[in-house]
């Protein structure tokens, strides 16, 4: 079934039930139709075809899921992501939308949304709308993949719609019509999108934030959400909160993901709601993979993912070159579709066009891994990342953009885990001066968002390999 054509026959059973609460709105499934018709009459005045490949430069949730409709009605291929990603990509596509212009990309591809388009457009038909062109879309999303560094991840139609019918989902909670879920994640993001469209489907209704989606409480508690998805470092923040358990009276599951959760954050936050806790691993690759119902009377052991419950994914094991260890259980970990519709490309352009899919046929996330039965195992990595939020951000980068704006001699960054198990930056330099740490954050504010400083060391000298670069193995003995 098409997703389009999914959505109208919700929308038939419950026309008038609130589908989206946003920050500033408040949508009925016949409103959310109205805004991806509306959207369409002015793209098609602007030459939008079948097959055409769009970005969608805004996070406001109403335009992301509308235009995940247009993507089924007209087979495109829409990039969800920000005009700075696509620009540094150098993706390829016909028309940029957005709220606002943007300097990075040519200003004959951009279209910005204008509130005329909603006054203008003729009430949307229910029995014409659900009629789907082509041979289905794709959904194009921004992913940090193994490496740390923005790739986009293209998933087709087909594909997709297994999540959103809860066929790929985690086994936690079936959809429902009284379901009420707010994910705190950006609906940039192919987690967000799957799990939105997983409640709307099934008539439930979903809570999609932008500028508040790292401050959830007042919207939990106000909104009478049922179903919370959201990552390590949001739980962290909440837990801040000296009253948070009063916000959380009406939950009834949550489910963490994106990042390693470790027992003591969740044990924090079970003291405060009665809610089910479950906490998932996947990658944007391949969607859910694991599932494990955290127990705070019988936690599971370190590094511990959870139950696999993908029967059409192969789970394999390599060494560090990547060289595959038949009949191994631990090792470098690749994942392989057992299915032909299974995202499978990246989507690049001129030089890189050739290098599609996956080596071999396995995504490879850069962990090591333990299977022990159906379970997994996180042990370690064999790439120089840190994941903030479910983004994985190459080391090196990071090395670099400080390094073009302070006033260092060498520096080194490494990852390491607070008390509560979260990731954050640990920098080590030499130089003249010490790094004031807000200058140092400043740079990361700009160029990664979301990475948090940690600690600062200056030190007169950094150990060195051979080569004569700075020895980060010495430096991880040493520190971590």
């Amino acid at each position: 079934m098409r997703l389009i054509t999914a959505f109208c026959e919700t929308a038939r059973r419950f026309p008038d039930k609130v589908a989206l609460i946003t920050e500033k709105s408040q949508l009925s499934f016949s409103e959310i139709l109205q805004v991806a018709n509306a959207c369409e009459a002015a793209l098609l005045a602007r030459g939008l075809r079948g097959g055409m490949h769009i970005v969608l430069t805004s996070e406001r949730p109403e335009f992301a899921i509308a235009f995940a409709l247009l993507l089924s009605r007209h087979s495109l291929t829409v990039i969800f992501a920000s005009a700075r990603l696509v620009h540094e990509a150098g993706i390829a596509y016909d028309l940029a939308v957005g709220t606002e212009t943007s300097p990075l990309l040519p200003a004959e591809s951009q279209v910005v949304v204008e509130p005329g388009w909603f006054g203008a457009a003729p009430q949307a038909s229910l029995d014409g709308f659900e009629q789907a062109g082509g041979d289905g879309g794709a959904f194009v999303i921004a992913t940090s993949g193994s490496t740390g560094l923005p790739k986009f991840v293209v998933t087709g139609e087909a594909a997709q719609m297994r999540n959103f019918m809860g066929i790929d989902y985690w086994r936690a909670d079936p959809a429902a019509p009284d379901m009420r879920l707010l994910i705190t994640v950006s609906m940039q993001m192919l987690w967000a999108i799957a799990a939105n469209f997983r409640v709307l489907l099934a008539g439930g209704s979903v809570v999609a934030l932008t500028e508040h989606r790292n401050r959830p409480l007042q919207y939990i508690d106000l909104a009478r959400v049922s179903h919370l998805e959201t990552t390590p470092v949001v739980i962290r923040q909440m837990l801040e909160v000296a009253n948070a358990a009063q916000y959380l009276t009406a939950l009834r599951s949550i489910v963490v993901g994106g990042a390693f959760a470790s027992t003591e954050l969740m044990a924090r936050i079970a003291e405060k709601t009665a809610a089910t806790i479950d906490v998932a691993y996947g990658t944007s690759e391949f969607g859910a993979l694991c599932l494990a119902r955290f127990d705070p009377a019988s936690p599971h052991g370190e590094g511990y993912l959870g139950e696999i419950f993908r029967s059409d994914i192969e789970i394999a094991f390599f060494d560090e070159a990547l060289r595959p260890l038949p009949g191994a259980s631990e090792g470098v970990v690749g994942f392989r579709s057992l299915r032909g519709d299974a995202p499978g490309t990246y989507l690049k352009s001129g030089a890189d066009a050739a290098q599609k899919g996956f080596p071999g046929g396995y995504f490879f996330p850069g962990d090591v891994m333990r299977r022990v039965g159906n379970h997994l195992y996180l042990i370690g990595r064999i790439k120089n990342i840190i994941n903030v939020g479910g983004n994985k951000i190459a080391l090196e980068a990071v090395q670099a953009a400080l390094e073009a704006a302070l006033n260092v001699d060498a520096l080194a960054c490494l990852a390491r885990t607070d008390a509560m198990g979260l990731e954050e930056l640990l920098v080590v330099h030499t130089g003249p001066e010490p790094i004031v740490p807000l200058a140092a954050q400043a740079v990361l504010d700009q160029h990664f968002p979301g990475l948090h400083l940690g600690r600062i060391l200056h030190r007169a000298a950094l150990p060195v390999t051979a080569g004569g670069k700075v020895d980060l193995n010495a430096l991880r003995s040493e520190l971590l």
